[in-house]
């Protein structure tokens, strides 16, 4: 995924209490990096720049209209590229809260796409 110079409106999804940022592009869905960060516990700044170091990962920098109506530049990965991330993520890191990232996300792609991730 280059930066998308094309506008895309920016969903916001509810997933065990956090909001998601969920782009829709055509017939892929891509989440907002920053988003699952705080979902997380986890640096955003840091991830980003590890993301960006992976050959696997699909993403980038999108323009997305937020629900205040002003467009706003947004870090996102592909939702296929989401398990293979959190994967990479030591539990230590994350909120005590967040118990199995691995399993949420399998979770979130099935609620997502309808089907596992």
């Amino acid at each position: 995924m280059a930066n998308d110079s094309t506008t895309k409106q920016i969903q916001k999804y509810d997933f065990h209490g956090d909001t998601l940022d969920v782009i829709p592009d055509g017939d892929r869905l891509h989440v907002g990096i920053r988003a699952v960060c705080e979902a997380l516990g986890v640096d955003s700044s840091g991830q980003l720049q590890r993301l960006k170091r992976k050959p696997w990962a699909t993403m980038g920098v999108i323009s997305a209209v937020a629900e205040d109506g002003k467009t706003r530049e947004m870090s996102a990965v592909d939702l296929r590229s989401l398990p293979m991330w959190l994967a990479t993520i030591e539990p230590a890191r994350c909120r005590a809260d967040v118990v199995d990232a691995g399993r949420a996300v399998a979770a979130l792609g099935e609620q997502l796409l309808g089907h596992p991730a």
